[in-house]
């Protein structure tokens, strides 16, 4: 399947994956991240719930600290 996370394209060896599957195959801890597919924000909670798709454009932001 081929993914873009945060602008690079990427292939990876599986065709169905929910997010959260996804995320913990790449250990990634939620719990220190926001997701959004395709520009789209999603919660938590709704990790399990999501199919990936080929193509989905997938962006991992995480907190960052200014001044």
């Amino acid at each position: 399947m081929k993914l873009v996370i945060n602008g690079e394209e990427k292939i990876f060896d599986f065709d169905n994956l929910s997010l959260d599957e996804f995320l913990k195959n790449q250990n990634i801890r939620i719990e220190y991240v926001a997701i959004a597919v395709n520009c789209k924000f999603i919660p938590k909670s709704m990790y399990k719930d999501i199919e990936l798709q080929e193509g989905d454009d997938i962006e991992v932001l995480t907190p960052m600290q200014g001044g």
